[in-house]
């Protein structure tokens, strides 16, 4: 990103994403210039909770659900 400034950034909590069988909401999505696809998908887990299970529990399933992850 060349200019960072000439963009819009936005973070969401909890975002709802409505696919074929399910309803996700990561836990944060960030966009930049909100009117384009998601650009980061962030899962937290609570401590004591593996980082690995983010990733087999969330965000594989969120591969197959939300497009815009599957990138």
């Amino acid at each position: 990103m060349k200019y960072p400034a000439n963009n819009d950034f936005l973070l969401v909590s909890q975002f709802s994403v409505t696919g074929a069988l399910y309803t996700c909401r990561p836990d944060l999505v960030g966009f930049v210039n909100p009117a384009s696809a998601g650009l980061v998908v962030i899962e937290l887990k609570k401590p004591g909770v593996p980082g690995r299970a983010a990733f087999d529990e969330n965000l594989t399933h969120y591969k197959q659900e939300i497009p815009f992850t599957a990138a």
